[in-house]
């Protein structure tokens, strides 16, 4: 098995204007596992901790509930988001059904450079 890959990636930049993010709470914290990743300092872990309370806040979040049929559009460089909780039903003919379809498009000229041609190995250097 080849050996797990890091990154190094600002959270949040700005780009063209606008706001571009790179937030996985989780697998920031995970790849502290890794022995090669430098360890987070403690203003690193306090703005992890402020970004994700900012983004965890019922006021300023919005809370949506799939129903058949509902197609959502999301562009992960801009919006945040997650899924909650949820409980599935043991019928096949009740059971969750959804499908994500994440689409690349390398021949785009907006978005972020190093998402857009994938995260390869050796790519350790924030853009």
């Amino acid at each position: 098995m080849p050996a797990p890959v890091h990154f190094t990636r600002p959270i949040c930049r700005e780009q063209a204007g606008g706001l571009n993010t790179f937030f996985i709470p989780w697998y920031i914290r995970r790849a502290q596992d890794l022995p090669d990743v430098p360890r987070m300092t403690e203003e690193q872990q306090a703005a992890l901790a402020a970004v994700e309370s900012t983004a965890n806040d019922p006021n300023l979040y919005l809370d949506m509930e799939f129903l058949p049929g509902d197609i959502q559009l999301l562009k992960n460089s801009v919006i945040l988001h997650k899924r909650t909780a949820y409980e599935d039903w043991e019928e096949s003919d009740r059971k969750r059904h959804l499908l994500r379809l994440w689409l690349a498009a390398p021949d785009f000229d907006d978005g972020d450079e190093q998402l857009r041609r994938g995260i390869r190995h050796g790519d350790d250097k924030a853009i």
